[in-house]
């Protein structure tokens, strides 16, 4: 009799870790989207996604997410989460650093999953996944690649990438599908001096702007339209006088239809007197996004 109720107790055991495989997929500790709906990007668009990569739907009552940065935020977790699915916090208590662990607890108090990030010191700081600062839409998110991985080493599984929020790591989102865009043509032009009555003068003005080769917008491999939008320019006299048919250049943008995926727009550059002869050439910054599913 002991013996049956020891091996009872034993699977009993197994079978209740074996039901917590869950990991934290992915999150974000410097937001570039606006998640919550404010219209504005802060920290309140932070949020944290659980992956359970299991069979079974896991009951998350009594968990809790701790963030740890300096400060200690314990997030209370209610729910079900199901077999291959996700379960999202979004805009959890307090703010999560760029530098930080997070950690997962059961309803027993047991220790489920464990990321580092950064230079935080959990231990052992060699195997910690990157610091959660975040330049634009590309490196937003620190997520687990491929999808749901735990070797066990962060610095393994984690990578900065564009977020995919309560979804697949990896796998683009349908509505930002098709951002594969080629943007050809160079913004450069020879400039050359010439005399006129009123003084040795560069060509190019308001009623005489220089022109140059076409830019070339091209979507390949596309299943979605897609936006681009010029953002920046750079370099004088273009940061000054570039052009799109006849419009300043910054702010112009382009819906770009993935069934005819070549757009091409003119550039004409109104060039100051002060402007140097010879080959000028400027910089565009382009920002390509995915458009709202309909």
């Amino acid at each position: 009799m002991k013996k049956r109720i020891i091996s009872f107790l034993i699977l009993t055991v197994f079978l209740a870790s074996f039901s917590s495989a869950i990991v934290i997929n992915e999150f974000t500790t410097d937001p570039q989207t606006d998640r919550n709906g404010d219209n504005k990007t802060t920290g309140s668009d932070e949020w944290f996604e659980l992956y359970n990569p299991d069979s079974n739907p896991v009951n998350l009552s009594g968990w809790t997410l701790n963030l740890t940065d300096g400060t200690n935020v314990t997030v209370h977790l209610e729910g079900i989460i199901q077999p291959n699915k996700y379960f999202t916090i979004l805009n959890p208590t307090g703010d999560q650093k760029d530098d930080g662990q997070i950690t997962l607890y059961n309803s027993e108090g047991v220790l489920v999953d464990s990321v580092a990030h950064g230079t935080w010191n959990d231990g052992n700081i060699t195997d910690n996944a990157p610091d959660g600062n975040a330049d634009s839409f590309s490196d937003e998110c620190l997520a687990r690649i491929p999808n749901g991985q735990d070797t066990g080493i962060d610095k393994n599984d984690f990578i900065k990438t564009e977020c995919t929020y309560n979804a697949e790591n990896g796998v683009t989102p349908q509505n930002q599908q098709d951002l594969n865009v080629t943007i050809t043509g160079t913004v450069a032009f020879q400039v050359l001096p010439r005399n006129l009555e009123f003084g040795f003068v560069q060509p190019g003005s308001q009623n005489n702007p220089a022109t140059n080769g076409p830019i070339i917008f091209n979507i390949t491999g596309s299943t979605a339209d897609a936006q681009v939008e010029i953002t920046e320019v750079f370099g004088f006299p273009f940061n000054q006088g570039l052009k799109i048919d006849g419009q300043p250049a910054t702010g112009s943008f382009w819906i770009i239809n993935y069934t005819s995926p070549i757009q091409i727009a003119f550039p004409t550059l109104d060039i100051p007197e002060d402007a140097q002869p010879g080959h000028n050439q400027g910089i565009i910054t382009y920002t390509v996004t995915g458009l709202p599913p309909q």
